[in-house]
């Protein structure tokens, strides 16, 4: 048999030349999505609100 192929995935972000790394989560070490004005944990949806 053929083994499969993994892909490993980095969780980051690349911006102009920088790479920023995603915000894990407090409650349950998940990573966070980053949006306008918050960042959000889509697993047990803790929510970080950004001061502007």
């Amino acid at each position: 048999m053929k083994k499969k192929e993994v892909l490993k995935v980095k969780h980051s972000q690349v911006k102009i030349g920088k790479i920023l790394n995603n915000k894990r989560c407090p409650r349950c070490n998940s990573i966070m999505g980053k949006h306008e004005n918050r960042w959000y944990c889509g697993k047990c949806h803790y929510t970080e609100f950004i001061k502007i």
